[in-house]
């Protein structure tokens, strides 16, 4: 299929994710019968137009004298302005294509339009894509800059303070890197990151794709129950899809329980799991069958994590139309749901067990969400990584 058209696909996805509040992958599905390289095409050109929304809007207002661009025409326009940002395109393929696009789905009189619009951004190119604030800058081009909601923009202003607010901003809205886990036979100095240059080629060593915040956090939690138990250490992961959790504990000799309250989730899992052939070190389970079995209730896990559901703020780069579907100035449904399941996870560990409690929030609301719930535990240790990820273990 032809760029062009390509292009109109992009923009109905774009449209989907943000007035439908889908997820992208939940919309990439409709693309089933597209070939490989098509579906990729269009899932870089929304990606990066989600993530650098903020910015394609503010240039794109400036630059509109009379009615801002809307519909079709809009989120063309948007895309547009995105790759010029955000990738080395030549600005003239990126002015033609999207004009073609325009003219077939809107008409030659909004494709003049355009044509100017563009044509000044493409003039002025490099000094948007080095863009920079201060902290003397106006608080909407801030969230304008950062790319996000002025609620979103304004909470980690406060939070994080100027110099990691730029740091964390300039990382999430560049184009994520795929981070690949491979199997170390529970050899710790064998389970390094791998970066796939090119993306996922079905020729990769035994393992699973994984962010490096996450194989970060998951050695430091092995490195916490190593202290305390010899392997195979019992576990149970609370929110344990797509596996990452689990396959690296199991990877480590541990034995556990993986459950997931999204069955939707759990063939991705169970996927997982088996490819890697750690059904003997893995049972996986939906959690309220799970819960209401039994067999079930007086079982108890040396580590029981709660790698609990939570704003996601701090995976934005990866999951950008996380940005434009929340609401940022009121995160409670977020905490009371997160302290909801350390409730319910609480009286499934061992006497002498660990309760660690991570999610990928920069929030400190979501962060600490459990130290007021449960004062009879104690966080003993805490760590911080990449993608906002934090940590807390507890014990009694």
């Amino acid at each position: 299929m032809e760029r062009v058209k390509l292009r109109g696909i992009a923009a109905k996805l774009l449209g989907q994710v943000l007035t439908q509040n889908s997820s992208l992958d939940h919309a990439m599905l409709g693309l089933a019968d597209y070939s490989v390289q098509e579906r990729a095409q269009v899932f870089e050109w929304v990606s990066s137009t989600l993530r650098l929304l903020g910015r394609a809007e503010w240039i794109l207002n400036s630059l509109s004298d009379r009615k801002k661009p809307s519909g079709n025409l809009g989120k063309l326009l948007k895309i547009a302005i995105a790759q010029l940002l955000s990738q080395d395109t030549p600005s003239a393929l990126v002015v033609s294509e999207t004009l073609e696009a325009i003219k077939k789905l809107e008409g030659k009189g909004p494709a003049g339009f355009a044509n100017a619009v563009l044509r000044k951004v493409s003039d002025r190119r490099l000094d948007w894509q080095a863009w920079t604030i201060t902290e003397k800058t106006g608080r909407d081009e801030i969230a304008a800059w950062a790319s996000v909601p002025r609620s979103f923009s304004d909470r980690a202003w406060n939070e994080l303070g100027f110099d990691q607010f730029i740091k964390f901003f300039e990382s999430a809205n560049q184009r994520p890197k795929t981070w690949y886990r491979k199997l170390g036979g529970g050899d710790l100095s064998r389970a390094e990151p791998l970066l796939l240059e090119r993306g996922v080629q079905g020729n990769e060593p035994p393992g699973f794709v994984q962010d490096t915040g996450n194989q970060q956090l998951c050695l430091w939690v092995s490195e916490v129950v190593r202290a305390r138990f010899s392997a195979p250490m019992s576990f149970l992961d609370w929110c344990a899809a797509p596996g990452g959790k689990s396959l690296d504990l199991a990877d480590r000799g541990h034995i556990g329980v993986a459950l997931d309250p999204n069955e939707l989730r759990l063939p991705r899992l169970r996927e997982n799991v088996a490819r890697l052939k750690f059904q003997d070190r893995i049972e996986i389970g939906h959690t309220p069958t799970w819960l209401e079995q039994d067999k079930n209730k007086d079982r108890r896990f040396d580590l029981v994590w709660v790698d609990a559901p939570c704003s996601a703020s701090g995976i934005i780069g990866r999951h950008p139309e996380v940005r434009w579907n929340r609401d940022w100035a009121d995160l409670g449904p977020y905490v009371r749901e997160q302290r909801g399941i350390v409730d319910s996870a609480l009286p499934f560990l061992s006497e002498n067990g660990i309760l660690v409690y991570s999610v990928c929030s920069i929030f400190r609301e979501e962060r600490d969400v459990a130290k007021p719930a449960h004062q009879k535990f104690e966080a003993f240790t805490s760590g911080d990584f990449s993608d906002g990820l934090r940590a807390l273990a507890y014990s009694r």
